[in-house]
């Protein structure tokens, strides 16, 4: 499964809206989604990066710019093996995550196209 998570996956990961997202993704220069067709896909990291940026903003009520510092200063001082033992957690759900999107959406096809060929029976 080499794409990587949509905007949409992001959306239902995060709880906020997409206008959100992009308004994080200008204020943490870490994030970097690769754009194919027009449309960003979301690497792991960019997922685990803009948790923490929704960790800071919803719950420890900081403003975006403050929480990208607070960020970006993580992981300068990130050489503790408990952080990185968090970070390795955080990663393995995000891409428990993804990949039960992936079957989620491979398990609806099959069905919608079921539904399609018996209405024109």
């Amino acid at each position: 499964m080499a794409e990587g998570l949509s905007t949409m996956d992001m959306e239902a990961l995060l709880g906020v809206p997409e206008y959100t997202i992009l308004y994080w993704e200008r204020c943490l220069p870490l994030v970097m989604p690769r754009k194919q067709f027009g449309r960003r896909q979301f690497s792991v990291a960019d997922a685990c990066l803009l948790l923490r940026m929704r960790h800071y903003v919803v719950e420890k009520n900081l403003n975006p710019s403050r929480a990208s510092d607070k960020i970006v200063e993580e992981r300068i001082h990130a050489n503790r093996p408990e952080i990185h033992a968090l970070h390795e957690l955080r990663c393995e759900i995000i891409t428990l995550y993804k990949e039960f999107v992936h079957y989620k959406n491979a398990r609806k096809r099959p069905a919608a196209l079921y539904e399609e060929t018996s209405v024109h029976l």
